[in-house]
């Protein structure tokens, strides 16, 4: 699971850095456009990457404390405020679980660490230009 958090990461940093079109077209054979669709959000992509595995990893200290530290990295690469917020929202999700689920104290310190990090990561995050 943390191999899997570790590389939606990665897609999703190079996705930070990227203008995402607001529809997407798909023409025919002869070129005339049949099906037009949303495009993803930023928010739908992030939502789908952690979601599931919030959810799944709920009373698992390692994989929670990796996605946290994530959500840090990811601070580091967002390009706009909405990009920041996005991501704020799911430590905030993230944060919550820890205390529903995790009953260790050592535990909820390790991931108190990784949480003030990434707060401080996502409160530096570059303003957009």
């Amino acid at each position: 699971a943390i191999t899997i958090v570790h590389r939606l990461g990665d897609a999703l940093a190079r996705l930070a850095n990227r203008s995402l079109p607001d529809l997407l077209a798909w023409p025919s054979d002869d070129g005339a456009v049949r099906v037009v669709g949303d495009a993803s959000t930023f928010r739908g992509l992030v939502d789908v990457a952690f979601n599931q595995i919030r959810q799944a990893a709920e009373g698992d200290p390692a994989v929670l404390i990796s996605l946290g530290k994530l959500i840090g990295q990811l601070g580091t690469a967002a390009q706009t405020t909405d990009q920041v917020a996005i991501l704020r929202d799911h430590l905030e999700m993230l944060a919550r679980a820890v205390e529903r689920t995790v009953p260790e104290e050592r535990d909820r310190r390790d991931f108190a660490g990784a949480l003030d990090d990434a707060r401080t990561k996502l409160d530096r995050a570059p303003a957009p230009p």
